[in-house]
Formats: structure tokens, sequence, C-alpha cells
């Protein structure tokens, strides 16, 4: 709820959404599965996931973690779907963390 609250307050202060953009973004979503060319990828992958997401339930990062062995999986604890929101510091000292052992 508190990541939803922020969110709100971030977006308050843009201009409204266009609704095509909006339309447009959403059909991207429903009609494109990357998980195929993920596999022909040979750069290091990094998945950050909030405990509590609902989204995206932590119990991915197992099934993935199986899928994709070389990538790296960490789960950000009391973090729901926006981690990068609501655990700043915490997103940013795993993600340099990352890039420094690159």
């Amino acid at each position: 709820m508190q990541d939803l609250k922020k969110l709100k307050k971030i977006i308050s202060y843009e201009d409204k959404p266009n609704k095509k953009i909006l339309k447009n973004g959403l059909e991207i979503l429903l009609s494109t599965d990357l998980r195929l060319e993920k596999n022909i990828l040979k750069i290091p992958l990094l998945r950050i996931y909030g405990s509590l997401d609902s989204l995206v339930p932590k119990k991915i990062s197992k099934i993935l973690d199986k899928k994709w062995p070389e990538s790296i999986s960490i789960i950000i604890e009391k973090a729901a779907h926006t981690p990068f929101i609501s655990h700043k510091e915490q997103f940013c000292s795993i993600l340099l963390e990352f890039i420094k052992n690159l």
C-alpha cells in the first residue's frame, strides 16, 4: 500500500497520460513474450523481486533460477512490486554491486 501511495504521488506530478500510448503499452505487455529470447542472450542478468509482490510472486524466482541458472536473483524482504521505489537504497546497492562484478 505504501508503494501504491508513493506511485500515485509521483504520477500526480505528471501531466495526464496519453490514453493511446497507455493502450499501446498494455497491448505490448499482452502480446509479447520474451522468454525465448532470454535463452539466446549472452549477457549477465540480474532479477530483483519483492517478497510481498502479488503480481510476480517470489516463488517465480526459484522456477527461473532452475531455468536460467546463469542469472542472479535477489529477493528484497518487505518489498512489493516496486522495490526500486519502496527500497531505493537497497535496490541501488544491489544493482551497483551487480554492475561492479561484471
